[in-house]
């Protein structure tokens, strides 16, 4: 995820397209979604919706990579809370090549810096997000004479 592409890259640094890497699966017992890191919103809320389950923080998009949006710490529209809140865990590869984990528990600080680190700290490989259920919503029209 990239928004000012100039500011956080040096012509030595390499750019991964993780766009395959879009499964994503739902855990009902905990109610978390696990996410790969090329996955889009569309692909989690569809999803999701099949379990009656919305994620934490919605984008106004659902075209970016959840990722991305991790990387970036966006904000969402439908709530008051930041992306960190709805992060559970984070695989990552670090800067020698090795697959790890971090969450609050565990390797707390880089958990922190990940989040809106975009990349510079590690590449998010896949992630586990808290959910909530759906809202059920209905369209009512009022007609004006």
């Amino acid at each position: 995820g990239q928004t000012l592409p100039s500011r956080k890259r040096s012509s030595t640094n390499y750019v991964c397209d993780l766009k395959y890497m879009n499964q994503v699966e739902y855990d009902e017992t905990n109610q978390e979604v696990l996410v790969q890191a090329g996955a889009t919103w569309t692909h989690v809320i569809y999803k999701l919706n099949s379990y009656g389950r919305s994620p934490v923080v919605m984008q106004s998009y659902c075209t970016f990579s959840v990722a991305g949006t991790i990387s970036v710490n966006a904000h969402g529209i439908t709530s008051d809370h930041a992306m960190i809140e709805s992060v559970i865990s984070i695989e990552y590869i670090d800067m020698n090549g090795k697959i790890d984990e971090c969450s609050r528990e565990k390797k707390s600080q880089l958990f922190s810096l990940i989040i809106g680190g975009y990349g510079l700290f590690g590449i998010i490989t896949r992630l586990r997000l808290k959910t909530v259920s759906n809202v059920k919503t209905s369209l009512e029209y009022i007609r004006l004479q």
